[in-house]
Formats: structure tokens, C-alpha cells, sequence
């Protein structure tokens, strides 16, 4: 009986707290407290990746608001291409997001050698944890993987061309960074 009280009581106090702490309207503006070094450190040690909301509270990771202030910054390219040669995987994964943006050119070069690892990595989708391998993430075998034609195209716009509701997103075809830069330019609207 005590115990039945106390995971009742627990679950209600825990709930409160993503009640309280799960404030979407200011998680974006979160990541200007965030100094530039501190960013560059949280995704150079990252040891998940995301690019959407997270956990039961569906908040924004600290790495994604790290990734947030990097990108916003003007030598973003600078400090990405830095990540992607020091980070952990699932660090060098957000700067591949934004090298996608920064500078396509490389991003496009270097993709080919990560679908080429088997390594695993962790993705948290919502309140999952996963591992997959790294190169399943980077290029999708599926039939209805999203293919953007560059990283000026959206993934509305593609679906909109192929008629498609139900789709995968993986990195070779843009579709993850793309959501990613979407996620946050729309928490930044709020």
C-alpha cells in the first residue's frame, strides 16, 4: 500500500515539474544565456542526437539549443567544420545539420564517408531513446525517404511534389537537417 502511495505521489510530483519546466514558449531564447564555448562544448561531447522536440515534455534538448546559438553565430561555419572533426558522432550529426546549410559543398563530400560507418549512434525521437546505426541514419533505404533537391527546398514543398503524407528522413536526402532548421526557426517564432 505504502508503495502504491509513494509512485502515485511520485508520478504527480514529476508531472508537476514538466508542467513547470516545460515552457516551449521560451526554450529558443534559452540558448542566448548559452556562451558560444559552452554551445561548441555540449555538441562536441553530445552523446545523443535529436532534431525535433524530446522526452515526455516534448522540450528542446540542450543540444539542440547549443546547436541554435552556434548557428546563429557569425562564424558558424567556422565553428561547425571545427565540430565536425572533433566531436563525438552524434555530435559531428548536428554539424553535418548545419553544414548542409553552411556550406552544401562539403556537406556533400563528406556524407558519403559516414554512410560508409556502422557505428552505433543514439537518437532520442520524442520520449524514445534508439540506437541505430549511423550509416541507416545517413542514408534510408526506404521507398519514401525524403530527396530535397538542395538546401533551399523544404520538406512541405517535397511532399507537395510527390504526393507523399507518410515519409522517413535521413541525411543523404536532406530531410533530417532540413527538420532540424525547421524545428527551431519555428520555436524561434513563438
Amino acid at each position: 500500500m505504502k508503495i502504491k502511495y509513494f509512485c502515485k505521489n511520485l508520478f504527480i510530483s514529476l508531472f508537476i515539474l514538466i508542467l513547470i519546466t516545460g515552457d516551449t514558449e521560451n526554450l529558443f531564447k534559452d540558448s542566448k544565456k548559452i556562451s558560444i564555448d559552452d554551445a561548441y562544448s555540449i555538441l562536441c561531447k553530445a552523446e545523443v542526437f535529436s532534431n525535433g522536440p524530446t522526452g515526455y515534455a516534448g522540450i528542446m534538448s540542450n543540444e539542440i539549443k547549443a546547436y541554435a546559438k552556434l548557428f546563429s553565430n557569425k562564424n558558424a561555419k567556422d565553428l561547425f567544420m571545427k565540430l565536425e572533426n572533433e566531436g563525438t558522432l552524434e555530435g559531428k550529426l548536428y554539424a553535418l545539420c548545419a553544414l548542409y546549410y553552411l556550406d552544401n559543398d562539403y556537406y556533400n563530400k563528406v556524407i558519403i564517408n559516414y554512410s560508409l560507418c556502422d557505428k552505433m549512434v543514439k537518437e532520442e525521437v520524442g520520449c524514445e531513446l534508439l540506437e541505430i546505426r549511423l550509416n541507416e541514419l545517413i542514408k534510408s533505404n526506404d521507398k519514401n525517404v525524403v530527396k530535397l533537391s538542395g538546401n533551399k527546398d523544404s520538406i512541405k514543398e517535397w511532399q507537395k511534389r510527390n504526393n507523399i503524407e507518410t515519409f522517413v528522413k535521413d541525411f543523404y536526402g536532406g530531410g533530417i537537417p532540413c527538420s532540424l532548421k525547421d524545428y527551431i526557426d519555428r520555436k524561434n517564432e513563438q
